[in-house]
């Protein structure tokens, strides 16, 4: 605080040529006064200065105030900016998420594994709107709170805008709605690409199977994600899973391939029906490392080999083929642990009293008796008696499963095995020729869920000397189904051709 000076006392009236009586007088007193003058200006010459450097010193103070001042003006109005858009981020989600509790089937209505699903709004866009893409897309910035969506059927590249561009809080939701293939092609994917040097969720890249979608969010620097719905993969034929991100849980299911059905030999007899493929189901309650490469190997119809997603446990599923019939011999349905062969199915095939209670039944050799096989994963055997099977394929003479693939029906009036469905059957056996050609058997119902069933053995003719053609095996429904076998043809015409057996495939959902 400033300090009030002392007042200078006046000096006396000072002496003056022009009055001579009086001049000595007054210079002794004015010049005695000039001490005590100098004291009270040099008191008021220090007063002053010390109150300027108080001035200063306050004016410095002022001047930092100001400044703290305004910088924190600049901090509330950035955090009130960033707190507007995390309140939109916060209330966009809440809207995205669907109403109610979490459907913990294996299948939903749209048969897709989910524990949500996609919302109202990644289905419309909600006020924000969808752009939807179907190749290479660079997200701009105006892309704020859409949904940005893969569509068709070619896998491509979303790739980020420059985080720092659009800064901290910024979002959009990416989404998979890329087809889901049952045949010709495997999955179609979505890579999301951090721009530049950027990264996803602490990696370069994260891809996207169909259906799966993840809220997109910058903070200024790099790119997180928060998963909105569930993804599934379809593998058709030999591919790689690229493990997604944020994903806690998985399950996979290996259909392994059907065998084809018999050839025929009109001097003996027709084919035997080919032995459905098993299904192996594992579930998962911790997901892969994000971008962890997993082979899926798929098996062709009539290879007899093993369909299967990766190499070794934990995580791993196996299942493998039924094995192809022959003249007058079915094949046995493909196990967990082995293909079928004739009449006899995979592995593991056990006498009554094991631990898991399949139903494969399993040809004893030559021998026409046979034993009831009790291991879950075991194959049907082929034979005069059904060969049905839980998660085994069913065997080659009309078998069923439960979860494989039916087993192809032989020659003759036996249609194939039901896969997956009991109650929807096989495909129906050709009919006997009676002095005409054998009728063909019906292909098995092949399905995008489930396994196919088996192909109906091709029709018989009459033999002796007639020309007549036997009826041709139906082929094997995808996937697992087995191939019926080939009909008979008479003494002087010749067989019909056998069903060959449907694919394997690999199944894989993730939450």
């Amino acid at each position: 605080m400033a300090t009030s000076p002392t007042p200078i006392a006046a000096l006396p009236t000072p002496p003056s040529t022009s009055s001579p009586s009086t001049f000595d007088a007054l210079a002794d007193g004015f010049i005695g006064a000039l001490p005590v003058f100098r004291a009270e200006t040099n008191a008021v010459a220090v007063t002053t200065y010390d109150n300027a450097v108080g001035a200063a010193a306050s004016a410095s103070t002022a001047t930092t105030q100001a400044g703290t001042a305004t910088t924190q003006a600049g901090l509330a109005a950035t955090a009130k900016t960033a707190a507007e858009t995390a309140r939109d981020a916060a209330a966009a989600y809440a809207a995205s998420l669907p109403s109610g509790s979490i459907n913990d089937s294996v299948t939903d209505s749209a048969n897709t594994w989910s524990s949500t699903k996609i919302s109202t709004q990644i289905a419309t866009g909600g006020t924000a709107g969808v752009n939807s893409q179907s190749s290479n897309y660079t997200i701009l910035s105006s892309d704020k709170g859409k949904i940005v969506s893969l569509t068709g059927a070619t896998s491509s590249t979303f790739t980020t805008p420059a985080a720092a561009t659009v800064g901290a809080g910024w979002y959009c939701y990416v989404k998979n709605a890329g087809n889901d293939t049952t045949s010709g092609t495997n999955p179609v994917t979505l890579t999301i690409d951090g721009n530049s040097s950027e990264t996803v969720d602490g990696v370069a890249t994260v891809t996207e199977y169909t259906g799966g979608a993840l809220l997109l969010s910058s903070d200024g620097t790099n790119w997180t994600t928060i998963r909105v719905s569930a993804g599934f993969a379809r593998f058709t034929q030999t591919g790689t899973l690229t493990f997604p991100t944020k994903a806690s849980g998985w399950r996979v299911e290996a259909y392994g391939p059907g065998g084809n059905g018999g050839a025929a030999n009109r001097t003996t007899s027709g084919g035997g029906g080919g032995g459905g493929g098993a299904m192996m189901p594992r579930q998962f309650v911790a997901g892969l490392a994000v971008n962890t490469s997993v082979t899926a190997t798929v098996a062709t119809g009539g290879s007899a080999g093993s369909t299967q997603l990766g190499s070794s446990e934990p995580y791993y599923a196996r299942a493998f083929g039924g094995a192809n019939g022959s003249v007058a011999v079915p094949g046995g349905g493909g196990g967990w642990e082995s293909a079928g062969s004739a009449y006899n199915g995979g592995a593991p095939n056990a006498d009554v009293g094991t631990h898991y209670s399949g139903s494969g039944r399993q040809r004893m050799g030559l021998v026409s008796t046979y034993s009831i096989a009790s291991n879950v994963g075991g194959g049907g055997g082929g034979g005069a008696a059904d060969g049905n099977a839980e998660y085994g394929g069913g065997g080659g003479e009309s078998g069923g499963s439960v979860y494989g693939g039916g087993g192809g029906g032989n020659h003759g009036a036996r249609g194939g095995g039901f896969g997956s469905y009991a109650g929807n059957g096989g495909g129906a056996a050709g009919s006997y020729g009676v002095s005409s050609n054998g009728g063909n058997g019906t292909a098995g119902t092949s399905r995008t869920w489930g396994a196919g069933d088996g192909g109906g053995g091709g029709g018989n003719t009459t033999w002796a000397g007639k020309s007549y053609v036997g009826g041709n095996g139906g082929g094997g429904g995808i996937p697992s189904g087995g191939g019926g076998g080939a009909g008979a043809g008479g003494e002087f015409g010749s067989e019909g051709t056998f069903g060959a057996g449907g694919r394997g495939e690999i199944r894989v959902w993730y939450w």
